[in-house]
């Protein structure tokens, strides 16, 4: 599955169009930074069943990452088994779902940051490499370069390097990437 984004057509790369039309997130679930804070029960198959009776065909699930890993970068069983349950949920009911790198990195963004995400996001190719055609994963949540990347390389180098460490593992499942600013207009040196 290729990277869905729009690519402006002077790059002479392909529009890719979204495979979903209309999602809903879930971000009072996952995205805690605490893990205590984090209810596994709070989403039940009967409301995945019930999202998609409502019209939507897609669910964002919005993570915090840096707070469920140890220090060699390793996701932790507990935010694996939470994310697992979710995923099989909308695989059951045919729902897509989308894995959020939604966690705030700070006011800077720096070489651990994304060293962190890259481990994160190979862990996780790795996990769902195989899995139903309609995960997705997205590396960024409104990135903004000047913001965040004041103290590592560009924001297009960060999210080159992400989705290298999918494709390493998954070269299936599609890829959600994100502009500067939320910006089409600097997606053109992505992959």
């Amino acid at each position: 599955m290729p990277v869905i984004s729009y690519v402006p057509e002077k790059s002479g790369k392909v529009l890719t169009e979204c495979p979903f039309q209309k999602g809903i997130n879930i971000s009072d679930w996952l995205l805690y930074a605490e893990e205590e804070n984090i209810r596994p029960e709070a989403y039940l198959e009967k409301d995945f069943i019930d999202i998609k009776n409502l019209g939507f065909d897609a669910v964002r699930l919005p993570l915090n990452f840096q707070n469920h890993v140890d220090a060699s970068n390793k996701i932790n069983d507990y935010m694996l088994t939470c994310l697992d349950n979710a995923v099989n949920m909308a695989e059951k009911v045919g729902l897509y779902i989308i894995i959020d790198n939604h966690g705030y990195l700070g006011k800077n963004f720096y070489d651990s940051d994304r060293l962190l995400m890259t481990s994160v996001f190979g862990q996780l190719a790795q996990r769902y490499s195989g899995r139903s055609d309609k995960l997705i994963y997205e590396l960024f949540n409104e990135p903004h370069q000047n913001e965040y990347f004041k103290n590592t390389s560009s924001l297009n180098d960060v999210q080159n390097e992400w989705i290298a460490a999918i494709r390493e593992y998954d070269t299936e499942h599609s890829i959600i990437v994100t502009g500067d600013g939320c910006s089409i207009d600097h997606l053109a040196d992505c992959n």
